[in-house]
């Protein structure tokens, strides 16, 4: 579908224009940032851009984690006078971040292994037909020797 490649980019244009044009405010860096965040879960929770479905949760996991942690940034703001809770807000939203690199190299790691576990067997596979495919071999090349020597015999008798 063509809504994810024009969402990207349009996502990053206002990425752009809200970074340099609304540095001074930040809560309506925060506010349009928000609003990117929920259009992004709208379109893939609803449209699924992407052709794997594995792949939409993935990135729909990754703008809902996004999102928790811009949320909690609007508490880093003078809304939120006490510095304690700010100090503990600050923890959760390593905790989230942790989760979300955690998520993310686990899917990264889970296709590199099944890879490696079907090379194994393949290679298991392999060191069983080994010794048949040599003893077939053997006998080809028995075949071959002695079908060479039967043309060499013809070829000598044809000559005398």
């Amino acid at each position: 579908m063509l809504w994810q490649p024009i969402w990207f980019l349009v996502r990053r244009l206002i990425l752009a224009v809200v970074v340099v044009n609304l540095g001074h405010t930040f809560i309506w860096q925060l506010s349009l940032i928000v609003f990117q965040l929920i259009v992004s879960v709208i379109i893939y929770g609803n449209v699924e851009p992407l052709k794997e479905r594995r792949a939409n949760q993935l990135e729909l996991f990754n703008e809902v984690s996004i999102m928790f942690v811009i949320y909690n940034m609007m508490c880093f703001t003078p809304f939120v006078p006490d510095i304690e809770v700010r100090h503990n807000l600050g923890f959760f939203v390593c905790a989230i971040v942790a989760i979300n690199i955690l998520v993310n190299f686990s899917v990264i790691g889970i296709v590199p292994f099944r890879s490696l576990k079907f090379k194994c067997k393949s290679r298991k596979a392999r060191k069983e037909y080994f010794p048949k495919r040599e003893a077939l071999k053997v006998k080809w090349d028995e075949r071959k020797a002695i079908r060479t020597e039967k043309r060499n015999v013809r070829r000598e008798e044809i000559k005398k």
